[in-house]
């Protein structure tokens, strides 16, 4: 991430789109341990009179283990998932917007 710092633990894993609808939702599921989904991150986009705007979110799953990890680094994770969401969104804004209108 460009100046940010990242906290909690790093990681990678295996993802599953689950929303793919064309200028309007594109949504993948995350999975942890046993295949389990652990979230789900999800762009939604929304047309405006000049453009888009996306919505970046993401929904964690609700089971004791996911609770409890947010229980004790929630905090410091929350930031760092707020930290990538905001680079991201504005990676995805100077793409589209290099690239021009679109006919």
């Amino acid at each position: 991430m460009s100046g940010a710092t990242a906290r909690g633990p790093v990681y990678w894993t295996v993802c599953t789109v689950v929303a793919c609808d064309p200028g309007h939702e594109f949504a993948f599921a995350v999975a942890g341990p046993g295949k389990m989904t652990v979230n789900t991150w999800r762009y939604q986009l929304e047309p405006t009179a000049d453009g888009t705007d996306v919505t970046e979110s993401f929904e964690l799953a609700d089971t004791p283990l996911i609770r409890l990890y947010w229980m004790i680094a929630g905090f410091a994770r929350g930031r760092t998932n707020l930290d990538g969401m905001r680079v991201t969104l504005e990676k995805i804004k100077a793409v589209t917007e290099s690239a021009g209108p679109s006919q």
